[in-house]
């Protein structure tokens, strides 16, 4: 199969919300045989339009079992059903691994993502109340039970991901409800949420506002002891400020009721805020926006941690994000990377913020002084950090007022800090980038990379059609990519830079196989694979290397263009033609995509 087909091919919807269920072009059922081709067609939507190696398939098809020695030829046999039952030829091969084509919209999972994110956007503008609930009935009208049934350890971070979407999802439908005065219905999922999960605050708060609210004193004291006796017998721990003051208001009954945490102001006139301002037409990441909106600010100071690949959203995430932290005294943001590529040291930092927050407050003149100085202002504020090079950068920046959230973003992970959450953004979902432009190779050449799809996509908007059509046309010339985003490519050279020059080496090497693991790395270099291994680690610790499966490592499109810009610019030939024959590829094929089970690789 050349992948036209499947592009052209009718749309299909694929249901993995519950038992696996696929339906025509003509909406009917189609029979996916069940059981185990079943099992391998639902791996295979788990990694949507991502190669899966038949190691893996076969570890979930027989998973728990002793593996036949006809796994092999029994895998084919699953493949070749499967294929007959879906048209339009959607499930590729290649020596040792294969991938099904999904199209953004035929995947109930992305579909309930996208309609979360345009609830939530609704919910927060607090004009449009029926029209958001009606989007999140649709989402959780796609639920039929346990999402990616029937598989185990793949799936496990998709299924918590998705099982706390539709949490969301239920409690965005509770304020929803109460916007449009459904009081009891809201009352009644509020109760069932509780049920379900006591030891979450954020829920508990809702129910004891909405009583509150519809005059049901008693119900919200008595939900209130319920949600104590649950968290000292579980936790060990009395309730949060939130939810204590919320307490202690029902009991003065003295205070006006407040309106749903989504409808209150995200900045009003007392509050400074000096974040830059957000992206317009953001896309996706619900679920990574709502693990931030459902931070407990009861607990004390919120540190979360924002990391990912070179031009993939990070700071646009984070202001998206700042916009669902409610209350604050104060927004201020800081980027410590801005005095020629070198870190802010801390003195210079922390003067920054103490004048943003207090302008009238006197610096000390000691970086201790200072500390105790930010400390002290007890200010509740939201603090995006940008650029962060190390967790020590942080430490003496964070704020010590109980409710304040720090959004710590940075392009390494970051090690030794104390954090809440840590959130890692992936490349765009196929439904989020088809919102961002409808053509088919610039969505091929980006593959998700938000930077990359707005650059090209703002590349052709506005031009004459057939101008627009002869740019988009060349992007499949093996060269066009890299004249066209080489801006972007220029966001990856901060993070190569930081490489130690041995493992600047590997990345350029890199470039020859796209996937990998780490023998075939070591064939690369001609370096044992104890010295490799920790390189490799390093490149997946900047971003420049993800492992879609354990020990199998890839390079982004883009990683991999910049990656081989680099290698022909910096190594002879004669070291290419040797790296590429240790790995047996020729020079003609260096970019082909070929996986460690291929057995050109020994």
């Amino acid at each position: 199969m050349n992948g036209h087909s499947a592009q052209t091919s009718a749309r299909i919807a694929f249901r993995v919300l519950g038992p696996l269920e696929v339906d025509g072009p003509d909406r009917e059922p189609l029979d996916v045989c069940g059981g185990k081709p079943a099992t391998v067609l639902t791996l295979l939507l788990l990694h949507r339009n991502a190669w899966v190696s038949t190691d893996q398939l076969i570890e979930a098809v027989w998973a728990g079992l002793d593996v036949p020695a006809s796994a092999q030829r029994n895998l084919k046999t699953y493949v070749w059903q499967l294929r007959r039952a879906l048209p339009g030829d959607r499930i590729e091969s290649r020596p040792g691994a294969y991938r099904v084509h999904v199209r953004p919209g035929e995947l109930d999972a992305d579909l309930a993502a996208d309609l979360s994110d345009q609830a939530r956007k609704l919910l927060l503008a607090g004009n449009s109340a029926a029209a958001a609930a009606n989007l999140v009935e649709q989402a959780l009208g796609l639920w039929r039970g346990c999402p990616y049934d029937g598989l185990t350890g793949d799936a496990t971070s998709a299924v918590e991901r998705l099982t706390e979407l539709h949490r969301s999802l239920r409690e965005d439908l509770a304020d929803a409800h109460l916007d449009l005065g459904r009081s009891a219905d809201a009352i009644s999922l509020l109760r069932a949420l509780t049920d379900e999960d006591p030891l979450r605050e954020l829920t508990w708060t809702k129910l004891l506002a909405a009583l509150r609210r519809t005059g049901r004193r008693h119900d919200a004291l008595a939900a209130y002891q319920r949600a104590r006796t649950a968290l000292v017998r579980e936790l060990g721990i009395e309730p949060g400020a939130e939810l204590t003051a919320l307490h202690q208001a029902i009991l003065n009954d003295d205070a006006p009721a407040e309106a749903p945490l989504h409808q209150q102001p995200t900045t009003t006139d007392a509050v400074r805020s000096d974040l830059p301002a957000r992206i317009a037409g953001f896309v996706g990441r619900g679920a990574e926006l709502a693990a931030v909106a459902n931070l407990d600010m009861a607990a004390g100071v919120q540190v979360v941690t924002i990391d990912g690949m070179p031009g993939i959203g990070k700071t646009a995430f984070a202001l998206e994000a700042a916009a669902t932290i409610t209350r604050p005294d104060g927004k201020f943001y800081l980027d410590l990377r801005t005095h020629r590529d070198r870190p802010i040291d801390t003195f210079d930092a922390l003067g920054e913020l103490i004048h943003a927050a207090a302008p009238s407050s006197s610096l000390p003149s000691t970086t201790a002084g200072r500390a105790a100085c930010w400390r002290s202002l007890g200010l509740r504020i939201l603090l995006v950090l940008d650029d962060v090079a190390d967790a020590e950068q942080v430490r003496q920046l964070l704020p010590n007022t109980p409710g304040s959230v720090v959004l710590v973003i940075s392009r390494p992970r970051l090690a030794g800090l104390d954090r809440d959450a840590a959130i890692t953004l992936d490349v765009l979902a196929d439904a989020d980038a088809a919102r961002l432009t409808d053509s088919e190779p610039i969505l091929r050449c980006c593959a998700g990379h938000p930077a990359a799809l707005r650059r090209l996509a703002e590349r052709v908007r506005n031009r004459e059609p057939w101008t627009a059509a002869r740019l988009t046309a060349r992007l499949d010339d093996r060269t066009a990519p890299g004249r066209e985003l080489a801006d972007v490519h220029a966001l990856f050279e901060a993070s190569y830079r930081a490489l130690s020059e041995p493992v600047r080496r590997i990345y350029r090497l890199l470039g020859l196989t796209p996937q990998f693991d780490v023998r075939r790395a070591a064939r690369l270099t001609g370096l044992d694979q104890q010295e490799v291994e920790p390189m490799v680690d390093e490149l997946l610790d900047r971003h420049l290397v993800a492992e879609p499966a354990p020990g199998r490592f890839a390079l982004h499109p883009l990683v991999r263009d910049h990656a081989h810009r680099l290698l022909l610019a910096t190594e002879s030939d004669d070291d290419i033609d040797a790296a590429s024959a240790r790995v047996r590829v020729t020079r003609g094929a260096d970019l082909e995509l070929v996986s460690p089970e291929d057995p050109r690789v020994a």
